[in-house]
């Protein structure tokens, strides 16, 4: 999301069991540290809000509120052309896949290529469409 490292942000953390709300607690120093958060809160009742980012670890969501820290609709706007160029991407290798001519004629690795980069493209295309949702107010 292109938050600037000097950014002091607050990090949320929704954790699943008492376990990994222990390792956080003996942890948070270091936590705080790493991430250069002022501010970090959590627990199993802890809330994703609006216009944040997030991620998804073993037992815990992470969660990072973005407004005031990043242009929030800037962010939204270079994504959207992201996505755009994915969905050309998309359709491009799509359109190499159906024809016969290119399955025929090309060398087999290059068609694996073909197929890896559309692959890649969609699952791209799948993490910008949750990064947009995530932002949105």
């Amino acid at each position: 999301m292109r938050v600037p490292p000097e950014k002091k942000i607050s990090v949320l953390i929704k954790t699943a069991t008492d376990q990994t709300e222990s390792i956080i607690a003996a942890q948070i120093d270091a936590i705080k540290f790493l991430t250069r958060a002022s501010e970090i809160k959590y627990g199993r009742d802890v809330k994703k809000p609006p216009s944040s980012g997030s991620g998804v670890g073993n037992g815990v969501e992470v969660y990072v509120p973005l407004k005031g820290i990043i242009d929030i609709e800037k962010e939204m706007e270079r994504l959207n052309k992201e996505l755009v160029k994915l969905e050309n991407d998309i359709m491009r290798s799509e359109r190499k896949l159906g024809n016969e001519d290119f399955l025929n004629k090309a060398p087999k690795d290059v068609v694996e290529r073909e197929k890896k980069a559309l692959e890649e493209s969609i699952s791209a295309r799948e993490r910008l469409k949750s990064l947009l949702d995530s932002l949105k107010v």
